[in-house]
């Protein structure tokens, strides 16, 4: 007989990352990451920091893994 227990995963911002993002809980042995199941968070810390270098940037978003592996950011303009 297997237990099943939660797991948590921090999500934080690669560049601040005290700035935790969110925490994403689950249970089971394994987890499927597909690219359409990735996580994307808006980062205000990092759109602050992009803006001081371009004042047209409207968003930061880092892409993780269900399994808190970031995967890409992204700046929107």
């Amino acid at each position: 007989m297997s237990v099943m227990t939660d797991q948590r995963v921090d999500l934080r911002c690669p560049i601040g990352p005290k700035q935790l993002l969110a925490r994403v809980v689950w249970s089971g042995d394994h987890i499927a990451a597909t690219e359409a199941g990735l996580v994307e968070l808006a980062c205000r810390d990092c759109a602050k920091n992009e803006r001081k270098k371009d004042p047209e940037v409207k968003r930061v978003l880092h892409r993780f893994r269900p399994d808190g592996v970031l995967v890409e950011s992204l700046i929107e303009r």
